[in-house]
């Protein structure tokens, strides 16, 4: 992870090259190792609150999208940072492959209900009933909304609703990291794959599969997310309706004591829960087949990882409601450098006895995050990493 630094301009213009390049290559193509920088850090509470029904796109501009249809397109090893609203997002899609991208310091401005990386209303091209939307390998972190969600058809509403920023008492409850949403009535077959992914200090959960059917998570970090301050306490993976879902081998570590670790909102029905390694509530898979760990029981994090961190006091604004901005090392544009400055490197030690070659091989994928071939002993290791013989 690298910070750069560039003009308001640059990002603009980055924007509507990409934009082109996407809407050129809709039915087939690569997008491979580029930066993508937007004006997050410059942006003020008071700019974005004040256009928060207006929605310019300085003040919801995403990193890398497409409303589709769209179909065979890869994303891969490139930075995307600082964006106002989503960092990558894909509408109406098919065979997808996003992999080794880093989305960070995302959606803060937009009102549009944003979250990091967002699979939305996907449309299957064919009946192939395999993995065909594969996100792998991705570092997504400081991702988070800080406005409500305005919706203009209630511009001039006064009701109590979802969408009316101005009046709806539900407060913020999007600002996801990893992001699967309403593709129950369009994506009929083929099946959507999580793998390898690391998600940390995201604004609620760090994945959330929502409204979607034939899914898989395998082998995940997902650390420590619920970073803002006003929302739920779904910190970790969250289920809400959806059918046929495989959770197995993810590291789950929630925020805190009442935070859940797995949630399920709503409904569920046929979801395989097996060797997770979860600290925090659940509330999906039998202990028996997993390892669950009261957040008040979690282990010194010095034990499992080579370098991690309480990240607790990382939010957005140490006093909510107050706006959010000011100077420091919460302010927007410090935030990237402080979580930097703790150098996490959440590499499994092999002191991590109950990760450590206690995953499904089955299930898991060939090489972890960094490509070393799985398993390295008896079995594989539960979360993004296989432990090398030199970490100990």
């Amino acid at each position: 992870m690298h910070r750069y630094r560039s003009s308001i301009l640059i990002f603009l213009i980055t924007f509507i090259v990409l934009l082109i390049t996407l809407n050129v290559i809709a039915r087939r193509g690569l997008v491979e190792g580029l930066e993508i920088e937007g004006p997050n850090a410059d942006i003020t509470y008071e700019w974005a609150y004040n256009h928060r029904w207006t929605k310019e796109a300085f003040y919801r501009g995403r990193g890398m999208f497409t409303w589709g249809p769209v179909h065979h397109i890869v994303v891969r090893d490139c930075d995307v940072h600082h964006a106002p609203g989503s960092g990558i997002r894909f509408n109406n899609g098919d065979y997808l492959l996003v992999e080794n991208n880093t989305v960070s310091n995302s959606t803060w401005w937009s009102s549009s209900a944003e979250s990091a990386v967002v699979i939305a209303t996907a449309e299957h091209i064919d009946t192939e009933e395999v993995v065909k939307i594969l996100y792998s390998g991705n570092v997504v972190y400081n991702n988070w909304n800080v406005l409500e969600f305005c919706n203009n058809p209630l511009a001039d509403s006064t009701d109590d609703a979802y969408g009316n920023c101005d009046y709806y008492s539900g407060g913020i409850i999007d600002g996801q990291g990893l992001y699967v949403t309403r593709n129950n009535d369009t994506y009929l077959h083929g099946r959507m794959r999580f793998e390898n992914n690391i998600a940390f200090n995201n604004g609620i959960g760090g994945v959330v599969y929502h409204k979607t059917n034939r899914g898989e998570m395998v082998n995940n970090l997902v650390f420590m997310n619920g970073a803002h301050p006003a929302v739920s306490y779904f910190s970790g993976l969250t289920v809400n309706t959806a059918d046929d879902l495989l959770l197995h081998n993810n590291l789950i570590w929630a925020r805190d004591d009442l935070h859940y670790a797995i949630k399920l909102n709503a409904t569920g029905t046929n979801i395989t829960t097996t060797h997770n390694v979860a600290v925090g509530k659940t509330q999906l898979g039998e202990p028996e087949a997993n390892t669950y760990i009261d957040w008040a029981d979690a282990p010194a994090m010095d034990e499992w990882f080579t370098a991690a961190a309480d990240l607790r006091g990382l939010q957005p604004g140490a006093v909510w409601p107050e706006p959010w901005g000011g100077t420091g090392p919460n302010s927007p544009a410090e935030i990237d450098n402080t979580i930097r400055d703790l150098a996490l490197d959440f590499r499994t030690l092999g002191t991590a006895t109950e990760i450590v070659d206690m995953g499904l091989s089955s299930v898991a994928p060939s090489t972890d995050i960094e490509g070393t071939m799985r398993p390295l002993g008896f079995d594989v290791d539960v979360g993004p990493y296989e432990v090398h013989p030199t970490v100990d």
